[in-house]
């Protein structure tokens, strides 16, 4: 009998929960830059047939959500990092905000200017004064 073990590299974990969230049908994905939402089964049932960010609010997603979108690194400190992705309308676009330990970020640094990426994890709130749904991430890909 062979047995194999797997070292649990962060990246592979991460791997794994997209595998079992997407199995399970409990993740959203939302393109900031083109307005596509893809629901999960429970959100599409709740939508109807016309899912988009049009006629959703991302903040009153209450599932995991994988977001894509083009992101500018706000504000940058040894304790944190703010990520800021613009959506919506380009006159007056709203905004995801991202904030995440410094420290929990793997290699290199982030440049100044925007950058794609995607990130996995729960949308917490919407803050009307600044236009801005946070998301508490799970894991941010570059």
């Amino acid at each position: 009998m062979t047995s194999y073990v797997q070292k649990s590299e962060p990246i592979s974990v991460i791997g794994m929960l997209m595998d079992a969230f997407e199995r399970a049908d409990v993740i959203v994905h939302a393109d900031l830059r083109s307005g596509d939402v893809t629901p999960n089964r429970a959100l599409a049932e709740t939508l109807g047939p016309e899912a988009g960010l049009g006629g959703l609010a991302l903040s009153d997603i209450e599932e995991f959500v994988s977001v894509r979108g083009r992101f500018l690194a706000e504000s940058e400190s040894t304790e944190e990092i703010v990520l800021r992705a613009p959506y919506g309308d380009p006159g007056q676009p709203a905004h995801v905000r991202v904030t995440c330990a410094a420290g929990g970020l793997r290699g290199e640094r982030l440049n100044d200017g925007t950058f794609q990426a995607r990130c996995l994890g729960k949308m917490t709130g919407w803050r009307s004064d600044s236009r801005e749904v946070t998301l508490e991430a799970i894991a941010i890909f570059r």
